[in-house]
């Protein structure tokens, strides 16, 4: 997502599949059977400026997938709500075989 002079979160599809993108390379990197994180490292991963307002949207996207099934709550502290996923997730199947492109499509469906 290039940020010449634009707003991050201005257009949530795009913001959304950065985090989905974000995810995936975290997950694609993990050596283990799962994996924590924060709405902060999504956003660091995907190049974004950890920022509270676009924080406060991203956990809003996470949320979303939390209520799908897809990832858990791990914790919650003063610090915010960290998240897990474990490999029995589709969603960690699907970053290990698919693009950005067909997992935003199988999220779509699902």
């Amino acid at each position: 997502m290039p940020m010449d002079n634009c707003i991050p979160y201005g257009n949530y599809e795009e913001l959304k599949k950065s985090v989905l993108g974000a995810l995936m390379s975290i997950i694609r990197r993990t050596k283990g059977n799962c994996v924590t994180f924060t709405s902060k490292k999504i956003a660091i991963t995907a190049g974004l400026p950890p920022t509270p307002v676009l924080l406060t949207v991203i956990r809003d996207i996470l949320e979303g997938l939390h209520e799908d099934g897809l990832i858990s709550r791990y914790s919650k502290g003063s610090h915010g709500v960290k998240y897990m996923i474990t490999r029995n997730s589709p969603l960690w199947q699907w970053a290990k075989t698919v693009d950005i492109q067909e997992v935003a499509t199988l999220l779509a469906t699902h």
